[in-house]
């Protein structure tokens, strides 16, 4: 049924105070002018990587600072996410490395190969690591690429082979994803597998519901669901499976140029249409906007 996934996504509470950053003042703007005021909520989560990705797409050094607050949300319940976040933006509190950062970030979205990760994650100062890296690639091109990380290691491990991934490996050590050498070539492959799942199922949710759904808010669906969902996520099937006399036009897969609205200098935008809760508002209709 989808209105599991529906009220997963709808639920969905992760949330970070940007304010609790421990040397905020010593950064210029990033999402916000001063950085690291706001707080990050489902409110306005898709307005933080929309501004994540126009920063990056325009290699706007001004504003680099916002690398480091996607950081510190990412890690925000972790015991210490103040050490990460400031050796995140004193890398890139250099222009040259900024610039590394947004060109390596844009091959690896358009090339997603192991070596381009591999790449990326030097690039980020982090050569053993994984979420935080993906974490970025993900608010880069949501449409494409979910996140990944220990809780989303234990949904893939315990429901991969009811969704159709049985010959997919779990990602290691179990219960986490580890970036060291031994692990990274699993765990890439793994990742790829979780994303042909989530871009698959966003494909079937947009079908289904007539809103949009992005790899990432597939991920958001099965992250709360995974914390805190009383009943299991339901199988969907594929519409042109299910129905093959159906309108082509509705099984066709939804196309979003998520950078052409940069080229036409509308610098606000966000796509048009979202998941129902995309407001905040709660109310079960679709949302047509464009962000203030």
């Amino acid at each position: 049924m989808v209105i599991s996934w529906r009220t997963a996504l709808e639920s969905y509470d992760y949330s970070a105070d940007l304010s609790k950053f421990k040397d905020k003042n010593e950064y210029p703007a990033g999402f916000t002018n001063p950085s690291f005021q706001a707080q990050i909520n489902r409110s306005n989560i898709r307005l933080f990587e929309d501004s994540f990705r126009k920063i990056i797409k325009e290699q706007n050094f001004s504003s680099f600072s916002i690398i480091g607050e996607v950081c510190f949300w990412k890690i925000y319940t972790k015991r210490d996410p103040q050490s990460l976040t400031k050796i995140i933006l004193n890398r890139f509190k250099h222009e040259k490395n900024f610039n590394n950062f947004c060109l390596n970030l844009h091959n690896l979205a358009e090339n997603p190969t192991l070596e381009n990760f591999n790449n990326f994650r030097i690039i980020c100062g982090q050569p053993h690591g994984f979420a935080v890296p993906i974490t970025f690639l993900s608010f880069f091109r949501p449409d494409k690429y979910p996140m990944a990380d220990s809780i989303i290691a234990d949904w893939w491990c315990k429901n991969k082979e009811r969704f159709g991934y049985a010959s997919s490996h779990d990602f290691c050590p179990y219960g986490m994803i580890s970036g060291q050498d031994e692990d990274i070539e699993n765990n890439w492959t793994v990742y790829l597998r979780w994303m042909d799942f989530c871009q698959k199922y966003a494909s079937v949710l947009t079908a289904k519901t007539l809103a949009i759904w992005r790899a990432r808010d597939v991920e958001m669906a099965v992250f709360y669901n995974c914390q805190k969902g009383l009943v299991p996520l339901s199988k969907l099937k594929d519409i042109a499976k299910s129905n093959p006399q159906s309108d082509k036009s509705v099984n066709k897969k939804t196309e979003i140029n998520w950078f052409a609205k940069f080229d036409n200098q509308d610098t606000n935008y966000s796509p048009k249409q979202y998941p129902y809760w995309s407001t905040g508002a709660g109310s079960k209709q679709n949302v047509y906007r464009k962000n203030k």
